[in-house]
Parts: C-alpha cells; structure tokens; sequence
C-alpha cells in the first residue's frame, strides 16, 4: 500500500510540470504563428500592422494548425502586442505560467520574429515560412479581386478596361488590394479566353476557379485541403491494421507469414504538393523506375544483435486523398540463402520419398517465393521516406518501432506438414 501511495504521489508531482511542458510548447507554437503572419504582412506594407489585422490574418495565411484560435497561450492568456509608434519594431510576449508580465522570467515573447526571453527557446521566424504565408495572402486577395470584378462584368455586361474601373465602381473590399505581399501592383489582363489576374512579377496566374500558375502546393492547400479542428497530423506514419504504430510497439508476428503494413505520408498543413511514396519491392519488374518514381521508401530491420536483417519486401500498391498518400507493402525477414535452400530441399526430398518417385531433391521447383520462415526473434524496423521533390523534397521522414517473431511452424510446415 505504501509502495502505490508513493507512486501516486510521483505522479501527481509530476502532472503540472508534463501540463507546463505541454502549454510552453503550444505558446511556442502559437507565438511563431503570430509572428510568421506579422512578417509576411510586413513584407506589402514596409511596417507592422496592428494586433486586429495580424489576429484576423494569422489563421488564414499561415495555415498551421492549432487546438484553437492562436490568440491565447497555452495558459489560456491574451498575448499583449507592443508596436513602436513607427510601427517598424513588434513584440508579441506571453507572461508564462504565473500569468504576470515581468522582464521576462518566465514569460515568452518574439521581437521582429525572434525571441527576447530564455524561455522561448530559439524560435525564430523562418523566412521560407514568412514567404509562403505572403504567396498565400497574395493567392487570397487575388481571389477577392476576381470576385468584384466578376460583380462589374455583371452589373455593366462588359469586362473592366483596368482594375482602377472596379474600384470606381464601389466594390465591396475596403480597402481594395492593389498591391500584391511584396508591394508590386497586382496584374489584370484581357484575354482572348477571358482576363486573368496575376502578382506584380507573373509568378501566381489565377484565371477564375483555379490558379493556372502558384507556388508549389498552395493551390491545393485553398481549395482542396480540409483538416479537422484536433488534428496535429504526423507527416509520417505506419499502420498496421489500422493501428498507427508507435516508437514503442512491439509488433507481433508469425514466421509462416510477412508482416503486412501501410506507409502514410501526410502532406504539410502549408502545402499539398507530395510525392507518391514508393518501395522498392521484389514483385515491382526493374523497368518500373523508368515510367514512374524511383523508390523513396527504405525499410531496414536489424536484431537484437545489432545486425541488419536480410528482408523481401512486396507491394500491393498505394493510394491517395487530399491530404495524404500511401503506399501498402508486407515485409518477410530472411534467413541466409543457405539456410533456406537446406530447408527446402529437405520439405522436397521428404515428400518426393513419401511419393516413392525417382526424381532428386536436386530438381527443385520455383519453391522459394512460397517459404517464409522469419527467424524469431526481436527486431528493430526502421522505414525512412525520402522523396526527391515535393513538400518534402530533400528531407528524410523517419518512423520506427519493433517486431517479435514468435517460434511456430514456417510456411512449408503449414502447408506440407513438414
């Protein structure tokens, strides 16, 4: 009894410091979205906007996801904003756990997209980020600008000469954009086919309904892209009947059978734009390649040893939504070649002496694909995407966890009784 007390009471001991971790790293969080949403609007206008405009942009045009709006820390305070009278200097600060604003402390807080206090860590804002999220405010606006002048060629059954004729007209977007976020004037052509509407350098192209030119991903992330309100999706994972494993599981399996899996990858909530994952599998012909993706998937299995596992991997194919691809694949772990063609000229030569029949074990038919016999044991998987292009083009996306192969009858056991 004294024993469960204590554990009881390391437990409660630690709740509020796992609680703490958990809102310091949501502010964290939170704080860099806010600051990622400011810098890109600093791009258009040369100054920091005030805190309404930041807090209405930030969802929209830096669509990572959060628990709820990002305006709240972790503690559930409001974040207090300091903008210099010039409007050139912005500091969004959270008075932490004790919820006082002290010279810093415990308080986090970001100046011109990088921390000032200790216990923000080294968050800064990355500029491939603030850059995305301008891309975004742009592909928004151009949109809005498609909408008023759809409204003129209704109301005057003609096309606008220029955009300067829509804001004449009175449209509903006060005030109306014409800057693109990187203060170029925004673009408005008459076509053959119509008008198309484009930033100040011709990089993003909407022609109404669909973006006929944009930066990668983002078209799909407006018009396509749905996530729910909890959701904090992981860009790699394995499932393995329906089970998305963790680091820690250990996988059962038996030595009569591979070990079927799914590999998801789930595409960034700021880009949809993701390479198909694909393994290089034995029953892919070699000309695969040739048509398609090379093999972006590796799977390695080592034992407890420490020594890579020889494995046969086959695919049953992929699939994909608007949020994610996968790829399913079963994995056999090998013994020797030695060990195998011992073991198979013994099931053959057993039940060509059973049939009492003349021809040697020597002459063995194409047994080798059907005999899976994975060793038992413990083992490590490890399965690394990395994709040439795309979202995730030049990174490697890593999940693993652990197998156990239980000792029973291989597959020619099963099948010959033998």
């Amino acid at each position: 009894m004294r024993a469960l007390k204590a554990v009881l009471l390391l437990l409660l001991a630690a709740a509020p410091s796992a609680l703490g971790a958990d809102a310091a790293a949501l502010t964290r969080e939170r704080l860099l979205l806010l600051s990622t949403a400011a810098s890109a609007i600093r791009l258009r206008d040369g100054r920091y906007p005030d805190r309404q405009t930041i807090d209405q942009l930030t969802i929209e045009v830096v669509p990572a996801h959060v628990r709820d709006l990002p305006y709240r820390d972790g503690w559930g305070n409001a974040f207090r904003y300091s903008i210099t009278n010039d409007h050139s200097h912005l500091t969004i600060e959270s008075a932490g756990p004790n919820g006082r604003f002290e010279s810093c402390g415990d308080d986090l807080a970001m100046r011109d997209g990088v921390s000032v206090c200790p216990a923000s860590g080294a968050l800064a804002a990355d500029p491939e980020s603030v850059q995305r999220a301008a891309a975004r405010l742009t592909m928004i606006e151009l949109r809005a600008i498609w909408s008023e002048v759809e409204v003129y060629r209704h109301e005057h059954h003609a096309l606008p000469t220029d955009l300067e004729a829509v804001v004449r007209n009175g449209p509903n977007l006060s005030p109306f954009p014409r800057r693109d976020a990187w203060g170029r004037p925004y673009r408005y052509e008459i076509a053959a086919d119509g008008y198309r509407l484009s930033d100040g350098a011709g990089d993003i192209v909407y022609e109404g309904l669909r973006f006929s030119k944009a930066p990668r991903g983002l078209d799909k992330v407006l018009d396509q892209l749905s996530w729910d309100n909890d959701v904090h999706p992981a860009p790699l994972r394995i499932e393995i009947g329906n089970h998305a494993v963790e680091s820690s599981d250990v996988i059962e399996m038996t030595r009569a059978a591979p070990l079927s899996l799914e590999v998801v990858v789930t595409a960034p909530l700021d880009d949809g734009d993701v390479e198909d994952p694909h393994v290089r599998a034995a029953n892919i012909d070699m000309r695969y390649a040739d048509q398609y993706p090379k093999a972006n998937i590796a799977v390695t299995v080592v034992d407890s040893e420490g020594h890579t596992v020889p494995l046969r991997i086959t695919s049953s194919g992929g699939g994909g939504s608007e949020t994610e691809r996968w790829c399913s694949a079963a994995i056999e772990l090998r013994e020797s070649d030695a060990v195998r063609l011992a073991r198979i000229k013994q099931v053959f030569a057993d039940m060509l002496k059973r049939a009492g029949s003349s021809v040697t074990a020597e002459k063995l038919p194409p047994m080798d694909d059907l005999y899976v016999a994975n060793p038992p044991g413990t083992y490590h998987v490890t399965v690394a995407y990395q994709p040439s292009g795309g979202a995730f083009g030049g990174k490697v996306l890593i999940q693993k966890f652990n197998t156990h192969v239980r000792p029973g009858p291989d597959s020619l056991q099963r099948a010959f009784g033998r």
